[in-house]
């Protein structure tokens, strides 16, 4: 999710400053094809080359932008035999990652107006880097992992410091997934209204043993994303997870909740159903996507929600017995999506 409060402006002069290195800025201007000393604007924040130009430039440098794009999800190997420095590579790549999401809730999450998005997603605008990296945050979540792939992070302290941040999140989302239900309980009202709550309470609370608690708490203070205040553990500013990329890895996660979803199917408030079929590709299709729109729209419906009564696991799966591929595989925002929030928006949890 994008943050809206992040200076893409000084993100972008930063790493344009680290790409250039020990270039002079009229040499860097040069690269780009100019003759006069537009790095100096660059890094000053007062204006931005293009994405395209900017792919042209990492291709020149020795940075392979496919492959470095793939580096951090490989589904960008859908984009293979498209010029990265073509006036459609860029938007193609921003739609990869789109899937379901709207236009709409796209400005909304950016502050960007809704037809500057959907000229740069069907590349008939070329958006200069900042507006990329905006987008590409909104939809991934990884703009600094990106940033990482084109640059050497040493020449850019301040996005080598967050990617490690990131990264700490990531493993505690691998491995400790319990990680997310334990957040949610502490930003919930009932957590928040005990006098003096302790580990067994938590325990008590999502059915997990005290000592999973406590492994789990220590190794989000490692992290970084609680803290203990006067016998009282608070959750830090929220943050998101995008652990797309890693198939294998979020496997294990998905596993994970889909084996407490099968634990606690027979509580009285829990809602399961199941249906196995057999229809045509067309109505597997139709079916597909009005899976996906259902999750997008309970997605909607919890970012923009601000209660803490409960907190609730919803896990749906769609598994092909056939062992057939689904047709809109290419899509991600989808339940099997291999994307972690933390509040915002509230989605996972127990």
């Amino acid at each position: 999710m994008s943050d809206m409060n992040r200076d893409y402006d000084g993100i972008a002069s930063e790493l344009l400053r680290a790409l250039r290195g020990r270039r002079s800025q009229r040499g860097f201007s040069a690269l780009f094809g100019f003759a006069t000393n537009v790095a100096y604007r660059w890094e000053a924040g007062q204006r931005f080359p293009t994405v395209p130009q900017l792919f042209k430039v990492l291709e020149r440098i020795g940075v392979p932008v496919q492959q470095a794009l793939e580096g951090v999800d490989s589904s960008t190997q859908r984009l293979r035999g498209t010029a990265v420095d073509g006036e459609h590579y860029a938007g193609a790549f921003l739609s990869l990652h789109q899937g379901t999401r709207s236009i709409s809730e796209l400005a909304r999450s950016t502050g960007l107006h809704r037809l500057q998005i959907s000229r740069v997603l069907s590349g008939r605008t070329q958006a200069r880097l900042p507006m990329f990296l905006r987008l590409l945050d909104a939809l991934t979540g990884r703009v600094d992992e990106y940033i990482g792939a084109w640059v050497n992070l040493e020449r850019a302290p301040h996005l080598q410091e967050r990617l490690a941040v990131l990264g700490a999140w990531r493993e505690l989302a691998y491995e400790h997934p319990i990680t997310e239900a334990i957040t949610a309980t502490l930003e919930s009202a009932a957590y928040k209204a005990q006098p003096s709550p302790d580990d067994s309470w938590l325990g008590a609370r999502l059915g997990i043993a005290p000592a999973q608690v406590q492994q789990a708490l220590q190794a989000m203070s490692r992290a970084g994303v609680v803290r203990l205040e006067n016998g009282r553990w608070v959750p830090l500013e929220g943050r998101s997870v995008d652990t797309r990329g890693e198939a294998e890895r979020f496997s294990a996660v998905k596993k994970y909740w889909a084996q407490i979803a099968a634990e606690r199917v027979e509580q009285d408030d829990a809602k399961a159903a199941y249906l196995v079929f057999c229809c045509s590709s067309q109505a597997t299709d139709a079916v597909e996507r009005l899976y996906r729109q259902t999750w997008t729209q309970a997605r909607a419906i919890l970012r923009d929600d601000a209660g803490n009564e409960r907190v609730v696991l919803i896990n749906v799966n769609w598994v092909p017995l056939d062992g057939q591929r689904a047709l809109l595989d290419a899509g991600h925002d989808h339940p099997h999506a291999p994307q972690l929030w933390h509040r915002p928006p509230p989605i996972q949890g127990l």
